[in-house]
């Protein structure tokens, strides 16, 4: 698996930025590919904030993006599996700080699950890095 190929990006500058009608000027999006096959990969839009060891999601529906070929398609909304995975990394430990999940983005492979897990394991290794993008935005914004 690639754990050092994790991309982060202010949401609005992703190609995701105008997918669903959300606020996305304070958000990043985060997605990690697998080396060994670069078509499976999964994404997170989130927003990290000051309140500890909270996990919010807002619950978009399932829907496709983009038809990659006529066997796998590229998702955006909620998936419960992928949710679970996600809450799963995140509350392994007491945080100090809050994320909110604004959506999730994962091809359709069997392994996204797994791709979850391990993009969430990135983020957490990369707070510091996610938060600046978040409050440095925020702070020219006076929000």
């Amino acid at each position: 698996m690639n754990d050092k190929g994790l991309s982060i990006v202010k949401l609005k500058d992703s190609v995701y930025g105008n997918v669903v009608d959300i606020d996305s000027k304070n958000a990043v999006y985060c997605e990690l590919r697998y080396q060994r096959d670069r078509s499976s990969f999964a994404g997170v839009a989130l927003k990290v904030s000051g309140n500890n060891n909270v996990f919010n999601y807002i619950e978009i529906p399932e829907m496709v993006v983009e038809e990659l070929n006529k066997y796998e398609n590229v998702y955006i909304g909620c998936n419960e599996e992928y949710i679970k995975s996600v809450e799963d990394v995140f509350y392994s430990k007491t945080r100090e700080y809050g994320i909110d999940v604004l959506f999730l983005v994962y091809s359709e492979v069997r392994s996204s699950q797994m791709i979850f897990e391990e993009l969430m394991k990135s983020v957490v290794e990369n707070i510091e890095g996610i938060r600046e993008i978040n409050y440095g935005k925020r702070s020219d914004d006076n929000n």
